[in-house]
């Protein structure tokens, strides 16, 4: 079993009712942990298998995850259902073929879509020390 699975740890309603400076280590926690998990997949086709089980796992937590935005190439966000604010989640989720998983709170990241090198956006998640 994945270490997310633990519902005490990385469930919605846990997240969701932690202090702002204690969500944001659990979320870089949550970055490190998906990492782990895909970065051995080095094939694109089984990569974003690998994305849509990660989202899977996370909405079975009670996670609001949709798919938003698609950069072409290597960057998808997954978030909140926009047609739903008033009771949509939290919880988003840039996943990179290339590079480190993001994650950031609706509330707090103005800008939803996939970073670009003319807008580059930062986690919101503090990835724990090696």
């Amino acid at each position: 079993m994945d270490p997310w699975h633990d519902q005490t740890r990385f469930g919605r309603a846990v997240l969701e009712a932690m202090p702002h400076e204690e969500r944001r280590f659990r979320l870089g926690e949550l970055e490190v942990l998906i990492d782990a998990r895909v970065a051995p997949v080095r094939d694109w086709d089984p990569f974003w298998r690998e994305v849509r089980a990660i989202t899977e796992d996370l909405t079975a937590m009670g996670h609001d995850l949709w798919r938003h935005d698609y950069d072409g190439t290597s960057k998808a966000l997954w978030g909140f259902d926009y047609m739903r604010i008033a009771t949509a989640g939290q919880l988003q989720i840039q996943f990179d073929y290339e590079g480190p998983t993001k994650t950031f709170w609706r509330d707090l990241n103005g800008q939803y879509g996939c970073d670009t090198p003319e807008d580059p956006v930062e986690s919101y998640g503090i990835r724990p020390p090696r």
